[in-house]
Parts: structure tokens; C-alpha cells; sequence
């Protein structure tokens, strides 16, 4: 799920394209998120990757 919201830059796109809620996908991410202790997305329009993750070129 996590790969798809990167891919969308978009949890609602994200969710679309997996055929779930876009709840599920943000609680999905949300976990793993608090797992790793670190924040994965900025949650703004466009989701953008965090910038302790930068996107491959």
C-alpha cells in the first residue's frame, strides 16, 4: 500500500487502485509509520514522500 500512495501521491488514488477504502490504506500506512518511528508522506495535497525518503530519480 505503501509503494502505491508514492506511486499516486494520493492515499485516495492509492486506495482506487488497490480496490479498498482510503481509511484502510491510511491506517496501513499510519502503522508502519509509528513501527519505523518515522514519517513516511507529508500528508498535503499532493502527498509528497518525506524528505528523509527522497523519491528515486
Amino acid at each position: 500500500m505503501n509503494l502505491a500512495v508514492a506511486e499516486y501521491l494520493s492515499f485516495n488514488r492509492a486506495a482506487r487502485a488497490l480496490g479498498t477504502s482510503q481509511s484502510s490504506v491510511s491506517a496501513c500506512v499510519k502503522a508502519l509509520e509509528e513501527e519505523l518511528g518515522v514519517l513516511l508522506f507529508q500528508r498535503k495535497r499532493p502527498v509528497t514522500p518525506s524528505s528523509r525518503f527522497p523519491a528515486n530519480t
